[in-house]
């Protein structure tokens, strides 16, 4: 009998949630005519300006819907819309981006449509911004950052070319991605190929050439002296994380909401970055901070004219210290299920650096992937990837989830920074370099005889007007 009412019961139920349902969408649907009324009779706007309001309108409530039918809450279970309904709204909102698109040619215009689809944070809309990022990479404002700015610097085209691939890669369209990836090596201008991206799972915005070709995982520790001086201190570092812990938290940031996955927390204490230590860095990791920051290769590599190579970005060395919440929680004898830190595939904007990550507490559970590999990350062991190539990170252990990141300059640079010949116009994305020491890297190249560096760069005397002498801010300090 029992059985019985809660059978009844729960059909009652489903059946005001359907009714509930039918009057919410009639009363949006109302809207919907209103606003179409409205906007038609809005000549002070242009024909895009009402169709992108229009577009957007439905886009918030297939939003809407999507997040009521999602939610485990009883009151919006109840006024759940069908799948059909859905899609209804998907399908009228994504047909006036289309139409946006042959529409739109500023790049204001195409920047702002990219934008809008993406806020949503829904994979499904990734491939219509993707249209647009296209049609933003391809337009003449952007393919002319070819003749200005060097391959040490994030040139418009190369960037939304490389912002495709990852939406493209993370929503699961490997195939467009494929097309896109030989789209944009085959692209020319002045008679060259300017996109010289090799693999498919390594596109990031500055490309620098003359580096290795990429590789998953680097185990050489020849090659990685920062990882000894990891392991030697990890008794410090632990020390001031469990301490930090213990005392009064400070405000964390979050890292990347737009990679995280809704659910879990991915946030840092970042103890340096662009060429400084924080205010982290003395308030709570003091002696980490002093004994990492000092043999980072990037700023401690000297020449007769600099103290340290140029920064290509400004966490092209970085030390950060990361927490992610866990997947489960135990109760007593049983475990309840719950959303762990899951951070989407994503790559770093630089082949010019190399990540190492080392294990602190709470370890249980968290995977590090890279290219198609994954690796379970342990307390007091390094994993290091080229921070270039595609990369995530999950947590789907029971506890709170601690581990330094140290972000390093490329072997490569350090070894051979004639490779800064490369940067013709004297400008990374991060900072300017000076003329003095542009002509030691080019004496450097000279002397070994088998670097091809560019046929004109800022020690030629007809591109000398160009550069400006003053030592930059980042300069100033580095060199002091």
């Amino acid at each position: 009998m029992a059985l019985a009412s809660r059978k009844a019961y729960l059909l009652a139920a489903a059946s005001r949630g359907t009714i509930l349902a039918a009057i919410d969408n009639r009363v949006v649907d109302a809207k919907f005519k209103l606003l179409e009324r409205n906007l038609a009779k809005a000549v002070e706007q242009t024909t895009v300006q009402r169709t992108k309001q229009l577009a957007d309108a439905y886009l918030d409530e297939y939003n809407r819907v999507c997040r009521t039918n999602e939610s485990s809450s009883i009151l919006q279970r109840l006024i759940r819309s069908s799948q059909e309904r859905a899609d209804a709204l998907f399908d009228r909102a994504v047909t006036l981006y289309q139409d946006l698109l042959h529409q739109v040619v500023e790049p204001e215009g195409l920047h702002a449509c990219a934008v809008s689809l993406l806020e949503y944070r829904r994979p499904e809309l990734y491939p219509y911004a993707v249209g647009f990022a296209r049609k933003l990479a391809l337009h003449p404002v952007c393919t002319a950052e070819f003749a200005t700015k060097s391959p040490f610097q994030e040139r418009a085209t190369q960037y939304h070319y490389a912002t495709s691939m990852v939406l493209l890669k993370q929503s699961g369209h490997w195939e467009l991605a494929e097309q896109f990836f030989e789209e944009a090596r085959k692209y020319e201008w002045s008679g060259e190929r300017p996109i010289q991206w090799t693999s498919i799972l390594q596109t990031p915005a500055i490309f620098i050439p003359g580096l290795r070709a990429p590789q998953v995982w680097w185990d050489d520790d020849r090659e990685l002296p920062m990882n000894k001086v990891l392991l030697d201190n990890r008794g410090v570092i632990e020390r001031e994380l469990r301490a930090s812990i213990r005392g009064v938290r400070w405000t964390m940031q979050d890292v990347q909401p737009m990679l995280t996955d809704p659910g879990g927390k991915w946030q840092s204490y970042q103890l340096y970055t662009e060429r400084a230590p924080t205010a982290f860095s003395d308030a709570i990791f003091p002696k980490t901070s002093k004994r990492l920051i000092k043999a980072l290769p990037g700023k401690t590599r000297a020449t007769k004219s600099f103290q340290g190579l140029p920064y290509v970005s400004y966490n092209n060395e970085e030390i950060t210290i990361i927490r992610m919440t866990p997947g489960m929680v135990r109760s007593g004898t049983l475990s309840e299920g719950l959303a762990g830190t899951k951070v989407v595939r994503h790559n770093g904007g630089t082949n010019a650096r190399l990540t190492s990550i080392m294990g602190l507490i709470g370890c249980e559970g968290v995977w590090v992937g890279c290219g198609d590999d994954e690796r379970e990350l342990k307390p007091g062991e390094i994993i290091t990837f080229d921070d270039s190539v595609d990369h995530w990170y999950r947590h789907e252990g029971s506890e709170e989830h601690w581990h330094i990141v140290v972000g390093t300059m490329h072997p490569d640079l350090v070894e051979k920074p004639w490779i800064f010949t490369n940067c013709f116009n004297g400008h990374t994305e991060f900072e300017k370099i000076r003329l003095d020491k542009l002509q030691e890297y080019k004496k450097m190249a000279d002397e070994i005889g088998s670097y091809e560096y560019p046929i004109k760069g800022l020690w030629d005397p007809e591109l000398r007007g160009m550069y400006m002498p003053t030592p930059g801010k980042f300069e100033s300090i580095a060199n002091s």
